[in-house]
């Protein structure tokens, strides 16, 4: 059989060394089989609508990197989607291709289709012809972190929204964590809107990092502030 593991994870860089199955590893590190390099998020070419009135929707936005398989390198495309966690992805379904003998190149081409995890990096349509960067599946601070400073990089918006909940998980760390979140909001957002009891120490950060009290929206529940989100949300 096959296995194919994460290089990046220690635990699966253990497991491969005590397999008796034939196993192919990915990652960023030197020492993965499939290695991706030279990662380029584009956040700001090309256009879908783009008159009077309409909303930039970017049919070039995404993210590029090149993948290197015995030296041997292709680049990759995956179109409005960004983030390691569908790089990963990404690498894991080069390396099913390879085990049913597709070549770089074909399998390069396949993943220009590849339309990502759900709730995890995606650049998708939302309501007014808004955009939505959507990471709101099983979020971790690494991860919003990762989604606020991309948020901060598209460009063609008149102004960006950050909408965090709480981060389960982390313990006596959950001010702590929170407030760190906050603190990235400030320079990569024009509004925060927050929902949970724990998103209120992230308006807290972003306030203490010189966020106008005015700009920071704070909700227990989603039902309380759907409206007056839906109400800042402008055409285009």
């Amino acid at each position: 059989g096959f296995l194919i593991l994460n290089f990046d994870d220690e635990t699966a860089r253990e497991i491969k060394t005590e397999t008796i199955a034939h196993s192919l590893t990915f990652g960023f590190q030197e020492g993965a089989d499939f290695q991706a390099s030279d990662i380029k998020y584009q956040t700001s070419e090309g256009s879908e609508g783009g008159k009077e009135g309409k909303a930039i929707f970017d049919l070039n936005t995404g993210v590029n990197f090149k993948i290197n398989y015995k030296g041997n390198i292709v680049p990759v495309w995956l179109e409005k989607l960004f983030g390691k966690e569908q790089i990963y992805s990404a690498l894991a379904a080069v390396g099913v291709g390879v085990i049913f003998d597709l070549n770089l190149v074909e399998i390069s081409q396949a993943l220009k289709n590849y339309q990502g995890l759900l709730g995890k990096m995606r650049l998708i349509k939302g309501i007014k012809n808004s955009r939505v960067l959507d990471d709101s599946e099983s979020a971790s601070v690494s991860s919003m972190i990762e989604a606020i400073e991309i948020l901060g990089k598209l460009k063609g918006s008149e102004r960006k929204i950050a909408v965090l909940g709480d981060v389960l998980g982390v313990g006596k760390y959950t001010i702590e964590a929170h407030e760190v979140i906050g603190e990235r909001v400030v320079k990569n957002a024009d509004l925060l809107f927050t929902f949970g009891s724990r998103a209120k120490f992230i308006a807290q950060g972003a306030q203490r990092k010189g966020m106008a009290l005015e700009k920071i929206f704070q909700f227990d529940i989603i039902d309380e502030g759907k409206i007056r989100l839906q109400d800042e949300i402008r055409k285009g």
